[in-house]
This record gives structure tokens, C-alpha cells and sequence, in this order.
């Protein structure tokens, strides 16, 4: 995979507690945007999921394309959600005891 150097663009999802972020890169010569979970975000998504992509060690899981010359924060965001969604990611609050009282964590991202 050769990506345009002059376009990527940064994703982000950040509702219902759920805050991940990704990155589109445009392939050279094509209407194709290539779409990444940082792999350092493994950490916090569940990985049985991210086993099923494969991992590029400069970007991340290939989770996505998109057939597109021009891609919009708009819309590759609602892919990202879309994605999200259909992999069943959402935040889990952990109850931590501190002090007497109860407090929410929140880390990790799992699915359900």
C-alpha cells in the first residue's frame, strides 16, 4: 500500500463513553481511503476483535476502506460509529471504592 503523503485525515468517535480514534489515509492514485485503529488503542479495545484485522506496525489495524476521492470528518466518523456498532464496542464503568464512596473508572473499552 502506497498513501498519498499530503492526505489523511483523523476520525473520532466520543459518545455514550465510548472515546476512540482513528485514521483515514488516501491511496495513491485511487478513490480508496484505507482506514486505521491506532495500535496502541489495543490496549483499551477488546482484542479478540482487533485479531480479526490486520495490523500494520507504522498504522495500526486495517479496520475499514472507503471507495471515495474526498473524505469529510462528517462521514468517516459515521463509518467509524457504524463500525463501532457493529462490533458491539462500549465503554464499561468499573465501580472503584475510594474514600467511602463509589466512583466510576473509564477504562476499558469491551464489547458486549
Amino acid at each position: 500500500m502506497k498513501f498519498d503523503p499530503n492526505q489523511h485525515l483523523h476520525l473520532g468517535y466520543y459518545e455514550n463513553n465510548v472515546d476512540v480514534e482513528a485514521v483515514a489515509y488516501k491511496l495513491e492514485h485511487t478513490n480508496q481511503w484505507v482506514v486505521f485503529l491506532d495500535h496502541e488503542q489495543g490496549t483499551t479495545v477488546v482484542k479478540r476483535i482487533l485479531d480479526q484485522y490486520d495490523l500494520h506496525e507504522k498504522y495500526g489495524y486495517k479496520i475499514f476502506t472507503v471507495e471515495a476521492d474526498e473524505l469529510s470528518y462528517d462521514v468517516g466518523s459515521k463509518l467509524l460509529e457504524e463500525w463501532l456498532k457493529a462490533n458491539n464496542i462500549r465503554r464499561v464503568d468499573y465501580p472503584i471504592k475510594s474514600k467511602g464512596y463509589r466512583k466510576k473508572s473509564t477504562f476499558p473499552v469491551e464489547c458486549e
